[in-house]
């Protein structure tokens, strides 16, 4: 067996809890160096194929963690030989690591989703199925429209992302974004940075939203920072089938 890695967080923190198991209902176990703690359990490489009670599990323990102190989560998958390696990661990162939890103490994630019907009746997708039936010209030409109408909407949803911001401006450390067409339009995933002080006000705001234009605004979180943990360590990561919760 090897060692499934949940999260990092300081080695003042608290200990993880005998009550709270870790995935397939393994004891959870700390590997502490210098000021950094990981919470690890054993794991076999060959499950690597999770179902969803793996999945729920797994983000209990990071969620246990990150609503006692600061913590650095990861998604599943990330695995290591052994206690040594995990003192070895804890080492050699440890500026990186400390960092990280400075910038994320006191936060939680929020995240914003927004979805943007296409604008013609039909949608690009649909343009380039029924010109695949006629001549080779004008698929390329209905490919040409389609790209100018996916820029279109790329620009729209920049512009929307930076008025979400804006209205939300003073309730969060950092955001980041992502935009993905989809056969019926555009969603627009924005990911707020936010003191844990502020989410009554940034609910509160972020609801406002809707009332500002036709796009139906969807609010979740508090949630463990994902989005904010950038940098992975140097680990052997095996494929998984989830790569997002």
């Amino acid at each position: 067996m090897e060692l499934l890695l949940y999260c990092i967080f300081p080695g003042d923190g608290l200990a993880v809890p005998s009550f709270l198991t870790g995935v397939g209902g393994r004891p959870l176990m700390t590997v502490g160096r210098a000021s950094l703690h990981a919470a690890v359990s054993h794991y076999h490489r060959a499950d690597l194929n999770p179902d969803r009670e793996t999945l729920q599990t797994y983000g209990r323990v990071i969620e246990w963690c990150h609503n006692h102190y600061t913590a650095i989560p990861f998604r599943f998958g990330y695995l290591l030989p052994d206690a040594s390696q995990v003192e070895r990661l804890l080492t050699e990162r440890r500026t990186h690591f400390e960092a990280l939890l400075e910038g994320l103490q006191g936060c939680v994630e929020m995240g914003v989703r927004i979805f943007l019907p296409w604008g013609p009746p039909g949608g690009p997708a649909e343009e380039d199925r029924a010109a695949s039936a006629a001549s080779g010209l004008a698929y390329l030409n209905a490919r040409k429209r389609s790209f100018a109408w996916e820029d279109r909407e790329e620009r729209e949803a920049d512009r929307l992302a930076e008025k979400v911001c804006l209205a939300l401006t003073g309730l969060y450390r950092r955001h980041c974004r992502e935009s993905r067409g989809l056969s019926q339009g555009r969603l627009l995933s924005l990911y707020f940075l936010v003191p844990r002080p502020a989410q009554g006000a940034f609910r509160e705001a972020a609801r406002g939203l809707s009332a500002q234009g036709p796009a139906a605004v969807l609010l979740s979180g508090p949630w463990p920072p994902y989005n904010f943990v950038l940098a992975a360590p140097p680990l052997e990561r095996p494929t998984s089938a989830l790569e997002k919760r």
